[in-house]
């Protein structure tokens, strides 16, 4: 939902509440007045812009998750190579 529908609604309720406006709900286009669609519309926005910041928080987690699983399996890596290379040259600590 565009801000630029609100805008104008917002608009057309300060100056005339009573104004027709048309709103499609399911495929069936349904006339009711501005007073009474403003609110609903504003509701629907802020549960979409809910929606869309808890999907971009589960996302930057999963990223995130990742990342530290592809770090862990590095440092296991190099310190596995390290422990070869104590091996190797027989270094042990004083």
């Amino acid at each position: 939902m565009g801000n630029l529908v609100l805008t104008t609604l917002n608009d057309a309720l300060a100056e005339e509440p009573d104004r027709k406006c048309f709103r499609l709900i399911g495929g069936v286009l349904v006339e009711r007045t501005v007073k009474d669609v403003v609110p609903t519309l504003q509701t629907t926005r802020d549960g979409v812009r809910g929606l869309i910041a808890r999907s971009l928080y589960a996302n930057c987690v999963r990223q995130i998750r990742k990342a530290v699983g592809n770090l862990t399996e590095q440092y296991k890596s190099k310190e596995q190579d390290l422990d070869t290379f104590k091996r190797e040259y027989n270094i042990r600590p004083v």
